[in-house]
């Protein structure tokens, strides 16, 4: 038996053991991955995610996430579906659209065959990543091959510097300092995250200042908060 033809009757089984069979009936989720395309579909990885990167998309990754197929861990989703409801939410932005293509096909190359069994799986289509709904990533994700070989973390990572960044101007121009105070606030305790709050200060400066985004009744509270961070970070 050629190892693609066990591995069809292995996910073939084992689906059949959870409708009825040896497990009884259950939700289960089995695949089949092609090793010799990995690396191809690792490479459209890495294509949506510079295209992700290159624009604030955070709040579309967010509402994508909400509804993308997740599993026992609900940071880990199926890489497929997520990229499904991504190119339909952005079909207008011609890049991401593009790059959602791409992974879309290479995934469903790899995958030699996927079944689920269950209703709460029924979106699971054989290929499953890591993708955090906060975008804040657990230090042992930074230690795998996969963090360190693609681009896939410095997206994530991204994508919370400009969702923290833009919660934090909106939270401003709806007359409010909170959000801001609670990140001066962290700050002094995390210079781990330095690059984090210079990317927000270069951020607020633009908006709050060249932007003139800044309510006058802030102005005083926001530029000692303001010098504040800039000062946690040179610390």
């Amino acid at each position: 038996m050629t190892p693609e033809a066990f591995a069809n009757n292995w996910v073939n089984a084992f689906a059949k053991s959870y409708t009825g069979g040896s497990q009884g009936h259950d939700e289960s989720t089995q695949s089949a991955v092609d090793m010799s395309k990995f690396s191809a579909m690792v490479d459209a990885t890495d294509g949506l995610a510079k295209a992700l990167m290159s624009g604030k998309y955070s709040a579309d990754v967010k509402a994508v996430l909400a509804t993308t197929q997740k599993f026992d861990f609900p940071e880990n989703i199926d890489m497929l579906h997520f990229a499904e409801l991504l190119k339909a939410r952005m079909s207008a932005n011609e890049s991401v659209k593009t790059a959602c293509d791409k992974l879309l096909v290479a995934g469903k190359a790899a995958v030699i065959n996927s079944k689920n069994t269950g209703y709460s799986t029924k979106n699971a289509k054989g290929i499953a990543i890591y993708l955090p709904a906060t975008f804040r990533v657990e230090a042992k994700y930074l230690t795998l091959s996969f963090a360190k070989e693609s681009l896939w973390d410095d997206m994530i990572q991204t994508l919370l510097k400009r969702d923290l960044a833009e919660t934090i101007v909106n939270d401003i121009k709806a007359g409010s300092l909170d959000e801001m105070r609670n990140l001066v606030a962290s700050a002094a305790g995390n210079p781990e995250s330095a690059d984090l709050y210079r990317f927000i200060i270069r951020e607020l400066n633009y908006e709050m200042y060249t932007e003139n985004a800044l309510p006058a009744s802030l102005a005083e509270e926001f530029k000692t908060l303001f010098n504040q961070l800039s000062g946690a970070i040179a610390r």
